[in-house]
């Protein structure tokens, strides 16, 4: 394990930002006259000088300095430490007594009739398998632990007594029995952990911005489907597809400026492709609830490829409080798969979290969308803008953002419902000029039910008027979705769970990849706590050369078998 720096929350990141905007790249080719030009190419005067320009003419954020205050604010407060020795990064894992806890409360279902397996093997492979990042394979993990002794010394510490490798057929036969509880029990310690960073850092505000997004896992199965659902033969080749992965299901998926979309290979299109880039696999989603002050999982699950990976926020939410209910989470952010009524409705309602999720272009592109009967209860709104403003009904324009008033969540646990009718937005005449003059034609401040449109009318505006210190921190967390994004990339390419093509994962049990996917968050996690700890001088780093040390638990004399 090696340690890095944390990052700096500087207002560099604003330009960061710029630097990816095509207009930007554009506007830059033609000031230099030179069409491969790049805006990593020219200086930061000539970058902030066209960036501050393109601003000035959208009216993106009518206050710069806002968006520079909302990304250093959710800076991220530690950087994940770098992977070094797997025998070390697992001593560390371990020496955590929360990683302790849950080694000894991990038990399978094994009834009383038989021969007992040995479970510390199967236990220890999996672990090897899922945070070592050594393969994707399990026999790749059990060769490892045969020949790496310090490995096998950091398992027989946690036994406090012989640890015996096992063969490999006997541990492939058991993974499924040692699966079942594995995702419970790697949340529940997933939590402690993060608890004590809240400890550790009681001012970085760790659970209280949420992240929330899902990963494509391709399963140990042939990646096609199996056509049109209309042709006879069609249940016969699925049947076929799924017959050893039945959790596993064909997604073939289009991401266009439209947004993404589901599509069935089989439909016809006018060119033969969709538009935009395309994805397809059989398989599962990973959909996660991460932690945006540390970019760390806090909880997940793994459904099929049939599923709606969205409707997955109603037991993610559900599980996160009942694992810890007094976390006080204040907004969640997420892409467009999560920009609908229901899921929006689920924040604010039942749990008192403020929805920030990207609209998609056609929902954002409206510029007008009339209010039903009775949905204003004066009259005094008759519509709204895509962006969620508010079009008073005596001058027929959009109204600047004001405030959003929320109802007291003062003794309802989490899941209980606030009544829907406390939901409000208000709105007010926009001013021009000076500050301090009155508001032409102003009819006062006027408000909308957010139960009239859940994803546009939200606590943060998806538009700038009236409060851009709002609207900036949106697009500040809209932006940090990179740090979930970064956490998939961190399983895929660093742990080598979920990829694709030959490399990805060859287990057959639904159960078992669900397992391993656990092991790799937690062990995230606990490499993160091990760093935390070292930095503030509360742990010393791994010097002596006896594991045994590590651990307070273990016995004196411990034996390894071969």
């Amino acid at each position: 394990m090696k340690s890095r720096k944390r990052p700096n929350p500087a207002a560099k990141q604003l330009t960061e930002r710029l630097r990816r905007d095509p207009q930007v790249t554009k506007w830059l080719q033609r000031v230099k006259a030179d069409p491969t030009v790049r805006p990593t190419d020219v200086s930061e005067d000539q970058l902030a000088f066209i960036g501050s320009e393109i601003l000035k003419w959208r009216g993106d954020l009518l206050e710069p300095t806002a968006f520079q205050k909302a990304i250093q604010d959710t800076c991220p407060i530690l950087a994940a430490p770098a992977r070094s020795d797997v025998s070390d990064d697992m001593a560390y894992c371990f020496r955590l007594a929360q990683m302790r806890d849950f080694w000894d409360s991990w038990d399978g279902s094994f009834g009383r009739q038989g021969p007992r397996p040995n479970v510390a093997a199967v236990k220890a492979t999996m672990s090897t398998l899922a945070m070592s990042g050594i393969g994707a394979y399990l026999q790749q993990a059990h060769g490892r632990l045969k020949v790496d002794t310090s490995l096998q010394e950091v398992f027989a510490a946690l036994g406090g007594g012989t640890f015996n490798t096992g063969s490999y057929p006997t541990i492939a036969r058991n993974l499924e029995r040692l699966s079942g509880s594995l995702p419970r029990l790697a949340m529940e310690a997933n939590i402690a952990m993060l608890k004590e960073l809240r400890q550790l850092h009681p001012k970085g505000g760790v659970g209280k911005r949420l992240l929330i997004d899902g990963f494509p896992v391709p399963a140990w199965c042939q990646q096609r489907g199996a056509g049109d659902r209309n042709d006879p033969m069609y249940a016969r080749r699925e049947a076929l597809l799924s017959a050893r992965t039945p959790e596993a299901s064909f997604r073939y998926m289009a991401y266009s400026k439209g947004g993404k979309i589901d599509i069935a290979p089989y439909e016809p299109r006018a060119n033969g492709l969709p538009a935009g880039h395309h994805k397809w696999w059989r398989g599962y989603y990973l959909v996660m609830i991460a932690d945006q002050a540390t970019g760390l999982p806090l909880v997940w699950t793994l459904i099929s490829g049939r599923y709606d990976e969205a409707a997955a926020i109603v037991p993610l939410l559900s599980r996160l409080h009942s694992l810890w209910p007094d976390i006080g989470a204040e907004l969640i952010a997420g892409d467009s798969a999560w920009a609908e009524e229901e899921w929006c409705r689920v924040c604010e309602v039942d749990y008192g979290i403020a929805p920030i999720f990207r609209l998609k272009p056609s929902q954002a592109s409206k510029r007008r969308e009339e209010l039903k009967p009775g949905q204003s209860r004066d009259g005094s709104v008759v519509a709204m803008t895509g962006r969620g403003q508010l079009i008073c009904s005596s001058h027929e324009r959009p109204l600047d953002f004001h405030s959003a008033e929320v109802p007291s969540r003062l003794g309802l646990r989490p899941g209980q419902s606030s009544p829907e009718g406390s939901f409000r937005v208000r709105g007010e005449a926009p001013m021009h000029g000076h500050r301090t003059q009155l508001r032409p034609n102003s009819c006062g401040r006027l408000s909308l039910r957010m139960s009239t449109s859940w994803r546009r009318l939200t606590r943060y505006p998806h538009h700038p008027h009236g409060d851009p210190k709002r609207y900036a921190m949106r697009e500040a967390m809209l932006l940090r979705l990179n740090q979930i994004e970064g956490i998939g990339n961190r399983l895929k390419s660093g742990l080598h769970l979920g990829s694709e093509g030959e490399t990805r994962t060859r287990i057959l049990s639904y159960s078992t990849v669900e397992g391993l996917f656990g092991l790799g968050c937690l062990s995230m996690t606990a490499l993160a706590l091990a760093d935390q700890r070292i930095q503030l001088g509360i742990d010393e780093p791994l010097t002596a050369p006896n594991v045994l040390q590590l651990f307070p638990a273990a016995e004196a004399d411990v034996e390894v078998a071969a």
